[in-house]
């Protein structure tokens, strides 16, 4: 997903959640994403709910955002995102 030139995010974290692992090939987004998803189809439904403390609020926070974006119709919308303690 492309971001506006005025939207700013913090390498480490992007790269946290966005880098590629480099034997599997896939970024813990990825992963993530395609297990939530797995899991919502099972229990139709239920909303999702990201959470996550400090550096983990930092990446439910990034995570949520993308999976709200996402056009993928396994993922119910409004996502919502509860993050305590998080840097920015």
């Amino acid at each position: 997903m492309d971001l506006p030139s005025n939207v700013h995010i913090h390498s480490g974290f992007y790269i946290l959640l966005f880098g590629r692992h480099r034997t599997k090939g896939k970024t813990k987004y990825d992963v993530i994403f395609e297990e939530v998803a797995k899991l919502l189809q099972t229990h139709r439904g239920y909303r999702l709910y990201v959470t996550g403390h400090s550096l983990g609020g930092a990446i439910a926070t990034l995570f949520a955002f993308y999976a709200a974006a996402s056009f993928d119709q396994r993922i119910p919308k409004p996502v919502t995102c509860i993050a305590f303690g998080w840097s920015y």
